[in-house]
């Protein structure tokens, strides 16, 4: 095995126009855990005592708190998202950034060490980052350093220069007013390349990381050449790099999602990855293109979207094992379930592991969604996504009691069109199930 110790391999946001403390952010029902390690000092960043108003979804009064609560939240999102045994640490911090009136950077992360030929690495002398080794792995290969390293740029709040006064806004799971940014999607994105959404090539050189491949640009293509960039020379892989339209990504499973989601941003059934020209440090090759429309979180600037389907699906892709499949496997054609019986049909197989359900809420209250067994020996986990995302974990249920292997939950909810995802808790728990929604 073969590890690299890196300075912080930074992938940046950009917008146009020490007291350590940890915080296990894990729920029960998580498929992953995410430890915030905040390396803030007293009175600054994530421990600033500044008063400040409750907003929505994040009832902290304190901006210290609201930051840490949305980066709390945001990671809860991560959690939801990964299946990994392996606790991912993230250390967590505010500073002044690079900024003007006009551009400046949110916020920027990425890895702490990348590892190769561990065990169970599914492909030989690649390098991956930390907390996908470590998940592959099925063991922490670094336990005495952090994973990944996140610094977000505290003068979008303090510096009235700094993007014309545009402030972040710590609201949760909420649209950001005109003349904010969201500081919860920043976070959601900026772990996205914690966790492997980026490249270890010199991408202005076109040299690989001490002369071997990355997991990730090994699904690099660039279709003007039809080469992929493991196969190119160091020449050819930075002219790719800013060949605007024709960078390219190969994995099967982004691309399918990208099939079915995006109306703009694919290239002969490709997801286009940003190549501007010129080169764009920070932002250029780890991002998807500009032009994808609807827009994805894991665009180089900040979009007023959440959504991240295309990037599970790019996840899954390089290695990542996820709790719920985006797009594919039964991803995006949910079925309606009607408030109240009747009861809907159902059905897990060797073949289909998941299902997706979907319902409508019209008046806020208490709301309960269960399934009963009908055949085999089916064991159901169930999944509770919404208001209108299929992304926005609320709750996950496996066994409504002990050796009764239905799920159900019970959730006082707004209005909004809510997803219910149900999957096998065991491979061979196959067989056929009913499943309700009942108002309470």
């Amino acid at each position: 095995m073969q590890h690299h110790r890196i300075t912080r391999h930074l992938v940046s946001t950009v917008l146009y126009a020490v007291i350590l403390s940890f915080f296990v952010v894990s729920t029960a029902t998580a498929a992953s855990q995410i430890i915030i390690v905040n390396n803030d000092g007293p009175n600054e960043g994530f421990n600033d005592t500044t008063p400040v108003p409750a907003l929505p979804g994040n009832p902290a009064t304190t901006l210290g708190a609201q930051r840490l609560a949305a980066f709390t939240a945001a990671a809860q999102v991560w959690e939801a998202a990964l299946d990994s045994a392996v606790p991912i640490r993230v250390q967590a911090n505010m500073d002044p950034q690079a900024c003007s009136a006009a551009s400046g950077i949110l916020g920027a992360a990425g890895p702490q060490t990348v590892f190769r030929d561990f065990d169970n690495a599914p492909v030989a002398s690649t390098w991956y980052s930390v907390a996908l080794a470590n998940s592959l792995a099925g063991s922490d290969l670094d336990p005495d350093n952090d994973d990944i390293g996140a610094t977000f740029n505290s003068d979008v709040d303090d510096n009235p220069n700094c993007l014309t006064n545009t402030k972040w806004w710590y609201g949760i799971n909420a649209p950001a007013p005109l003349g904010t940014i969201s500081f919860f999607d920043t976070i959601l994105h900026e772990i996205g390349h914690g966790i492997n959404m980026l490249t270890f090539v010199n991408s202005t050189t076109g040299e690989k990381l001490l002369g071997q491949d990355d997991i990730y640009m090994t699904f690099l293509e660039d279709g003007s050449e039809a080469m992929s960039w493991s196969d190119m020379d160091n020449g050819q892989r930075a002219a790719s790099a800013i060949d605007t339209g024709d960078l390219r990504w190969t994995g099967s499973l982004a691309n399918a999602c990208g099939q079915e989601i995006l109306t703009n941003g694919l290239s002969d059934g490709h997801v286009r990855m940003y190549a501007p020209n010129p080169f764009q440090q920070g932002s250029s090759v780890s991002h998807w293109d500009t032009a994808l429309s609807p827009d994805e979180l894991m665009e180089p600037s900040a979009t007023p979207t959440s959504d991240q389907r295309i990037t599970e699906a790019l996840l899954r892709d390089i290695g990542w094992s996820l709790s719920s499949p985006p797009c594919v496997d039964g991803g995006m054609g949910a079925i309606k379930i009607p408030i109240s019986p009747p009861l809907i049909n159902g059905s897990i197989s060797d073949t289909e592991k998941e299902n997706l359900f979907e319902f409508t809420v019209t008046q806020e209250g208490s709301y309960t969604m269960e399934t009963e067994g009908k055949t085999g020996s089916v064991d159901t986990v169930m999944s509770l996504f919404g208001p209108d995302s299929q992304t926005t974990f609320i709750q996950e249920n496996d066994d409504v009691s002990p050796g009764n292997f239905n799920s159900k939950i019970t959730e006082t909810l707004t209005p909004g069109t809510y997803y219910v995802k149900i999957r096998l808790y065991q491979d061979n728990q196959v067989g056929e199930y009913t499943i309700f929604v009942r108002a309470e």
